[in-house]
């Protein structure tokens, strides 16, 4: 509206109110409005959410200017004992002071947001150019971690000059900041009649005449265009913060001072004034009017704000050391004395003449070697199923076995169980110690129904384990040593001889599904009589889905580069090798891979097409390194239960389900005889060891690590830690000692790497979980390499000069993979953190081994984890 007494509206209750705060300073100061009137209108722009908080406190505490001093000095005024001038002073102070309080929030707000923004990508980009700078292979290493060469070059500019890195941050952190500000002190007027017309001067909108109608109608514009104006405003004002928060990284005691300062000015001249108060006299003025506040607020956010500066300028420094130590390091794997419990106990077994004569026998069937092998030693089998040595007796064991029954034995060793209920169809796979039918029930129902393989009992696997004992008992080691390796013995017999009782399959089957969110678990019916019947799982197992694509693969790829097959060459001791060793001609080796593609399919259930799309395979790989990880990573407090048995015959996938992309649960996991419990104790220790790694604690690592171990002879405990930790520290920070990426299983795995250079015994015996995680992460990479083949479908290899660069894409593919599943794992153990109890979250901040996060130490052991050297892309398939 004009500002003009002549213009104001009339109304019969007040010739002389209206909704416009300057005219009515001029109404006030001109005798024609009484002072309490005038306060009414004045407060009325000031009644938002923060601003009635506010209000109240000083009305409660009596500190500042409240509505109760000004009502106060009105009346007084009323009385001829306050001055016009008086009143006119306490409400501009009251004015101030509750405008300064909203935008004080709105600023703490945008910081705060602006604030987050900013850090975080600083970070995220600093520590992407460190992580790429580190690397001796830039350019190959910008396809690697998924990015193009070009940018992984412009990743690494920006990271060493500080002014492009601010701007890359600081632009998005304004314009978040700006946003927060003017949303926040929009949502502060709900209630608020600032920008609503008033009843009071215009009449209630359904009673006003023609004029009151138009003058409103203008009003109600007048004011949208006041409050788009104190948005906007608002906005500036917080995007001036974001703008500023670079300043704070000029370090505590020079940018907070600054920084502070030019928000508070910011403050001053975005709060609504009067010309005679835009002005020095004015700004200090308006900090003495609100001087509890204002002082309240910068000192709370001094201290901050002073710490914040301090770490940045300190972190940049030790960031740019360890980025400078590490560029032209040459990082070499560590050789520690000895071999891990699982592998030397391994390798003691396979060295026993009998056992060694049948798996270098090579006059006998596969067929026969297994079963000779079993007769000898269960273990064996076992070992040998877990292997990673691509060879036809691994592959056999894990699911085509020779079966020890013919389909008409199965049929009667059934009905004898479980009566006239199920009709056998089909043997669906054998394992080490039992075999699995497809049978049809009276009704239809197709169920898969499991039987102990003739010959293994419980007696033989009682034996079998001594036996083994006895060979542990003959081997060149200390006596604790041998006890050691005793103890993880009957670990792993445990296992097996879970395996055999199929009652205990069964409720481990239920005992897993509360645990298993990314899989289905296989559903049990019953189990009776050394029989137990469960649904079928749907589609295909892995091992076989995996086969038949890299068969049909290859030959495709064959035929399409027939000119080149001598220079198609399928890796070392896979099976592809095996089969075409003594293949000559195209067509010799296409009538191999049909014949090999026909023994799979007669072994597996009904399915349609099982080629898979590069989008299939992926797939199948992500949702893989998701069941993998909440099996082996994932942590629940209370305790879980996880399936130790996971290779690629142990795991089905419903090809529909992955065709669709429907979002249901691809993979069902089955034989569920071997599973283990994890105690809510072993969960919470799992989780404090993962806070650990996270901040490099080494003293607390080695603490965890050789709880329960036995020193050998001479070594006090003291002098043991003392070396493990300083083993450690080489391998955390030192130029020299490559470091692969730490988790809970990798740090245990190094820790008794160490703990056997100085032949300590560790005190945790976990035969059968390693033996479970080996064959799983051996899955993974059998998974990897044969989904990474796919790319020969398209592949034009008739130039030979092409066949080199199309198979280090494969090798670059697969390093990729493996870097995803490390981000996957990572999230994991992040979200483990999350089961830490408040009071065991504040230990853990506090814990005083921690390194500092913007330590040297700190990023020189953050960055080693994220290095890949050349050979590692040579030597990863």
């Amino acid at each position: 509206m004009p500002n003009s007494i002549n213009s104001v509206v009339v109304n019969s209750n007040n010739p002389y109110l209206t909704a416009n705060s300057e005219t009515n300073a001029v109404l006030y100061k001109a005798g024609k409005i009484k002072p309490d009137e005038y306060f009414r209108r004045e407060k009325r722009q000031n009644t938002g959410l923060i601003e009635k908080l506010y209000n109240k406190i000083k009305n409660a505490t009596g500190l500042g200017v409240g509505t109760k001093k000004v009502e106060q000095v009105i009346a007084s005024a009323n009385q001829g004992k306050s001055s016009t001038q008086d009143v006119d002073n306490v409400i501009h102070k009251y004015n101030t002071s509750q405008e300064n309080s909203a935008q004080l929030f709105g600023d703490i707000a945008s910081i705060g947001v602006g604030g987050g923004i900013f850090f975080y990508l600083r970070k995220k980009l600093q520590t992407l150019s460190s992580i790429i700078r580190v690397n001796k292979t830039p350019q190959n290493l910008g396809t690697v971690l998924g990015l193009p060469s070009d940018v992984s070059q412009k990743i690494i500019k920006l990271g060493k000059s500080n002014k492009k890195l601010l701007s890359a941050s600081v632009i998005l952190a304004a314009l978040a900041a700006g946003w927060t500000k003017a949303t926040v002190l929009g949502i502060n007027r709900i209630g608020s009649k600032e920008y609503k017309v008033d009843e009071k001067i215009y009449g209630r909108k359904n009673s006003r005449n023609n004029l009151q109608r138009i003058l409103a109608k203008q009003e109600k514009k007048d004011l949208r265009k006041q409050r788009f104006k104190s948005d906007f405003k608002n906005f500036a004002s917080g995007t001036i913060n974001g703008l500023m928060l670079p300043v704070i990284s000029l370090g505590g005691i020079i940018g907070a001072p600054i920084f502070l300062a030019g928000n508070s000015l910011n403050r001053y001249f975005v709060a609504s004034k009067t010309d005679e108060n835009k002005s020095l006299t004015g700004y200090v003025n308006n900090l003495k009017n609100d001087a509890l506040l204002t002082g309240a607020v910068t000192v709370a956010g001094a201290i901050p704000l002073v710490k914040k500066g301090n770490f940045i300028k300190v972190a940049d420094v030790n960031l740019e050391k360890a980025v400078k130590k590490l560029e032209n390091a040459d990082l070499k794997t560590p050789s520690y004395k000895g071999k891990p419990a699982l592998q030397e106990i391994q390798d003691l077994l396979f060295k026993d003449r009998k056992i060694s004569n049948i798996i270098s026998d090579e006059k006998i069937s596969i067929d026969e070697q297994i079963k000779k092998l079993t007769d000898e030693n269960i273990f064996a089998v076992k070992f040998k199923q877990i292997s990673n040595d691509g060879t036809e007796l691994t592959r056999a064991l894990r699911e085509n076995c020779p079966p020890t029954r013919t389909l008409d034995e199965a049929q009667v060793y059934i009905k004898n169980a479980l009566g006239d209920k199920y009709e056998v169809t089909k043997l669906l796979g054998v394992g080490t110690v039992a075999e699995t039918y497809l049978a049809k029930s009276k009704d239809g129902q197709e169920v898969c129904i499991k039987i102990i393989k003739q010959g293994i009992d419980k007696d033989k696997i009682l034996k079998d384990k001594e036996k083994f004992k006895d060979i542990i008992k003959a081997c060149n080691s200390s006596d604790d040593k041998k006890s050691y390796l005793l103890r993880n013995i009957d670990d792993l017999a445990e296992g097996v001889l879970k395996e055999i009782d199929l009652q205990n399959e069964l409720e481990a089957a239920k005992k897993l599904v509360p645990h298993t969110k990314v899989a289905n678990v296989v559903k049990p019916i019953e189990v009776k009589n050394g029989a137990y019947v469960m649904e079928k799982a749907n589609g295909i197992s892995l091992s076989s889905l995996v086969e038949l694509n890299v068969a049909k693969i290859y030959k495709e790829a064959l035929q399409k580069n027939s000119e080149m097959q001598d220079l198609l060459k399928p890796p070392r001791e896979s099976k592809l090798a095996e089969l075409l060793k003594d293949k000559k001609t195209l067509k010799e080796k296409t009538q191999a891979l049909d014949n090999y593609i026909k023994q799979i399919e007669a072994r597996t259930p009904e399915f349609g097409d099982i080629s898979l799309s590069k989008d299939d395979a992926k797939n199948l790989i992500d949702e893989y390194m998701k069941v993998l990880t909440e099996q082996f990573i994932k942590i629940e407090k209370g305790g879980k239960a996880l399936h130790a048995d996971i290779h690629p015959g142990n795991i089905f996938i419903d090809i529909n389900a992955l065709k669709k992309k429907n979002n249901n649960k691809i993979y069902t996991l089955i034989d569920t005889g071997n599973v283990i419990e994890q105690s809510m104790e072993q969960a919470l220790r799992a989780v404090n060891l993962t806070s650990y790694l996270k901040l490099g604690n080494v003293k607390d690592i080695t603490d965890y690590v050789l709880e329960g171990a036995v020193m050998p002879a001479g070594m006090t405990r003291e002098e043991g830690a003392k070396k493990v930790a300083e083993e450690l520290k080489k391998a955390f920070f030192d130029t020299e000692t490559k470091l692969d990426r730490i988790t809970n299983d990798s740090i245990l795995n190094l820790s008794e790497n160490i703990m056997r250079k100085y032949n300590i015994l560790p005190g945790d015996v976990q035969l059968n979980l390693n033996k479970a995680k080996q064959s799983a992460d051996n899955s993974l990479v059998q998974l990897i390499y044969s989904m990474i083949m796919l790319k020969l479908k398209d592949a034009n290899l008739n130039n030979p000069f092409a066949i080199p660069k199309v198979m280090g894409g494969l090798v670059k593919d697969a390093v990729l993979m493996q870097r995803r599943y490390n981000v996957v794992q990572a999230k994991q153990e992040k979200m483990n953190l999350k089961l830490l109890s408040p009071k065991e979250k504040l230990k853990q901040l506090h814990n005083p081994n921690n390194l500092k996060t913007n330590s040297e130490d700190y990023f020189t052991y953050k960055l080693k984890q994220n290095m890949i050297l050349d050979k590692d892309l040579r030597e990863t398939f």
